[in-house]
């Protein structure tokens, strides 16, 4: 069953409560079969996330290229989109918090997921 703190087939979730500027994100990826690398991959996103809402920077780029390969008795075509994502922060975020983690079965797909809290 999926905890309450997560959402089915969201990959990162966040949420700000004003009163007492607390902080909450979760990082979701793909089982890999390496833990150590998981948990690792899962509390970086975690963490962009926390910085995206303390005010980062945050540039996009997509590129889609159409490959064409031609034989004497084929053509084939092919579409490659490559996508990146890069923030920028500039925050010391103190007192990160690991409120809850582990393997999770969403929609069929295991997934790492790590929800880190940060008070302000």
């Amino acid at each position: 069953m999926t905890p309450k703190w997560m959402t089915v087939g969201l990959l990162l979730v966040s949420s700000l409560s004003y009163a007492n500027q607390q902080y909450t994100a979760t990082g979701c990826v793909d089982s890999t079969g390496n833990p150590a690398l998981d948990r690792t991959t899962a509390r970086a996103m975690a963490k962009g996330q926390l910085a995206h809402e303390l005010g980062g920077l945050v540039s996009a780029k997509s590129q889609l290229k159409t490959v064409t390969t031609e034989t004497k008795n084929d053509v084939q075509t092919k579409d490659v989109l490559t996508e990146s994502v890069t923030l920028k922060s500039e925050h010391m975020m103190k007192g990160v918090q690991t409120l809850e983690e582990g393997y999770q079965d969403i929609t069929g797909t295991k997934k790492y997921c790590v929800r880190l809290g940060l008070s302000t």
